[in-house]
């Protein structure tokens, strides 16, 4: 059963020569731009290495030779996915089943993952596949979440100290700790070149992370009390936001798979996505869990009214900050039931329930998250001197997000893989 799942798996991701290689050409393709010009029709996009070196209008007569040509005619080019909430899998585990997790994010167009749940096994885990051990996403690792034990009887700067040291690429806010605490540790963090990002904390004067630039701010639930109190007051913390670039990563798939679950409804047939045996083991177990402790009866009819009445206060969260303009990030959160990669599609549809556009997603999911990063300036764009990530695509997104759930093929830091073909190496 596990050489299935492993096969089934890894013999639909191939990956081409890259680094080395001939320039790949994508011949006369669609390109989405996300900047307000909408799809640029009939484009040449060459890329050298894992640099895209230029993009421009469709040369009918090039000399083919000396190129991989990928044919576009008919099809969209869209930059490479940034998930901006992933919690990786332990790396203690069996080997299989991160291979299988980056496999998966791969294959669904995510070139990009932010860990917001770090651990000193991911630097070694990054080190491998920037060596070439193994294909993966970029990976841009958190510092293990500071709340619970990270936030007890600890001095906040040895702690910022210690995570840049580390090399890790943020620090991760959970909670756990006062504004004094918050205002220490960011201070110093800024001094290491070290930014911040995580939840709003309670107990933490929010007004702290508008002026420690908190890098993004995760989930709504933060925004809830702010709403109930005075939705105006949101309405200018929103406008604050905006102004300080603070970023907004809402996770909506996770609490929306929650819901499901305690009104007995499967998210995913687990069969047909064959996963590892570990992780559908500890999926059901969670299922079953979650039934265990609602049941079917009262109990369970009352926390469904109460989940939905808090998504609907999150539908009025998300509403009130698209108003305000500040920027949106893209990921469905992580834990059981969120498929990898995949369910990048479910929260986008969310998103555009909540009212953003289906630019304004894809933007969100793409430039902005790389802006989010600070790599606006290589990442997220289809632009000369950008990194090489790439989806193409049989249909134009903008005008239906459902052709995002199966790419053509999908290209990582210049390594083009294909979803059809059997398996091989680099």
């Amino acid at each position: 059963m596990r050489l299935f799942w492993f096969l089934s798996v890894f013999s639909v991701l191939v990956v081409l020569p890259g680094r080395g290689a001939a320039p790949i050409l994508f011949n006369n393709v669609d390109v989405v731009t996300l900047d307000g010009r909408g799809l640029l029709r009939a484009r040449d996009v060459i890329v050298v290495a894992d640099r895209i070196e230029a993009v421009g209008p469709h040369q009918p007569d090039r000399d083919p030779r000396g190129y991989r040509v990928i044919e576009g005619r008919g099809k969209v080019l869209l930059p490479g996915l940034i998930d901006m909430h992933a919690h990786l899998p332990a790396v203690a585990e069996d080997e299989a089943v991160w291979r299988d997790y980056f496999a998966r994010n791969l294959r669904a167009g995510v070139t990009t993952l932010r860990s917001m749940r770090g651990a000193p096994g991911q630097l070694s885990l990054r080190a491998r596949a920037l060596a070439g051990d193994f294909v993966a996403p970029r990976l841009v690792l958190g510092s293990p979440a500071i709340g619970g034990r990270h936030a007890m009887d600890v001095d906040p700067e040895a702690l910022a100290d210690q995570f840049a040291d580390a090399g890790y690429d943020f620090v991760k806010i959970l909670s756990g700790f006062d504004t004094d605490f918050y205002r220490r540790l960011t201070a110093r963090a800024a001094m290491r070149s070290l930014p911040t990002a995580g939840h709003l904390v309670q107990g933490v004067d929010p007004q702290a992370a508008l002026d420690a630039r908190q890098r993004t701010v995760e989930h709504p639930e933060g925004f809830l009390r702010m709403l109930a109190a005075d939705e105006n007051r949101l309405r200018s913390f929103a406008q604050a936001m905006r102004g300080r670039g603070v970023y907004f990563c809402p996770t909506l798939q996770w609490y929306r798979l929650r819901q499901d679950l305690v009104a007995g409804r499967m998210p995913h047939d687990l069969d047909a996505l064959a996963l590892p045996a570990s992780v559908v083991a500890q999926w059901r177990a969670f299922a079953e869990k979650m039934a265990e402790v609602y049941g079917s009866g009262a109990e369970a009819a009352e926390d469904l009214v109460q989940r939905q009445r808090k998504w609907d206060s999150f539908a009025r969260v998300c509403r009130i900050l698209n108003e305000a303009d500040v920027r949106f990030l893209v990921s469905p959160g992580a834990g059981p039931y969120i498929v990898p990669g995949r369910d990048m599609l479910l929260e986008m549809k969310h998103l555009t329930a909540f009212g953003l556009s289906r630019e304004q997603v894809l933007a969100a999911a793409t430039r902005h998250a790389a802006d989010a990063l600070g790599y606006g300036d290589h990442l997220g764009r289809i632009e000369p001197g950008y990194r090489a990530d790439l989806v193409l695509l049989v249909g134009n997104p903008l005008e239906d997000l459902d052709v995002l759930a199966q790419p053509d093929s999908v290209m990582a830091a210049g390594r083009w893989l294909r979803a059809d073909l059997g398996a091989a190496t680099e």
